[in-house]
C-alpha cells in the first residue's frame, strides 16, 4: 500500500512538470488565443482552427485551420507555442503585466515567437523595433514573465 502511494506521488509531481500553469496564459477554457492557430500566424494568415485539429500540449489545447498545421505544430512545438504565455511582449518590457494582442502583430526573436498589441493607433511591436535592440528586449521581458509565474 505504501509503496502504490509512494509510485502515485511520483508519477503525478513528475506528470504536473509537464503541465503549464494556465491562469498565466493567453487562454479561455484552456484553449491558447481563442482558438487561433498559431502555424497560420507564422504563415501571415491568421486563421480560427477548429477543435477537430487540435492538440494538447503542456496541458493547454491549440486548434488548428487543417491536419498540416496540426502536424507542422508537432514537429517543432517550441517555434510555435507563443513565447510569455501570448500576451504582449513589448508590455513585458515594462513590468509583469498581462496585455492583450493582435495576432497579425508578430515577430520571432531566439526562435520564439512574440506577439504585441496593436490596436487604437498603438501599434507596439513598432515601439519594439524602435529600441532596436532584440536581445535587450526579450531578456526584459523573460524576466517580468519570470516575475508575473511567480505571482500567480
Amino acid at each position: 500500500m505504501f509503496k502504490n502511494t509512494i509510485l502515485g506521488l511520483i508519477i503525478i509531481i513528475g506528470f504536473s512538470s509537464f503541465i503549464e500553469d494556465s491562469s498565466v496564459h493567453n487562454q479561455k477554457n484552456g484553449i491558447v488565443l481563442d482558438g487561433t492557430d498559431v502555424v497560420s500566424i507564422l504563415n501571415s494568415n491568421p486563421c480560427i482552427g477548429s477543435a477537430k485539429w487540435s492538440i494538447v500540449e503542456k496541458g493547454l489545447t491549440y486548434y488548428f485551420c487543417s491536419e498540416e498545421n496540426k502536424i507542422t505544430f508537432k514537429e517543432n512545438t517550441e517555434k510555435y507555442i507563443p513565447a510569455f504565455g501570448g500576451w504582449c511582449a513589448f508590455a513585458l518590457i515594462e513590468k509583469p503585466q498581462q496585455v492583450a494582442i493582435n495576432i497579425k502583430t508578430f515577430k520571432i526573436v531566439n526562435g520564439k515567437l512574440l506577439l504585441f498589441y496593436n490596436a487604437w493607433g498603438i501599434n507596439t511591436l513598432e515601439k519594439w523595433n524602435a529600441l532596436n535592440n532584440d536581445s535587450e528586449n526579450y531578456k526584459l521581458a523573460a524576466e517580468n514573465w519570470a516575475k508575473l509565474k511567480a505571482e500567480k
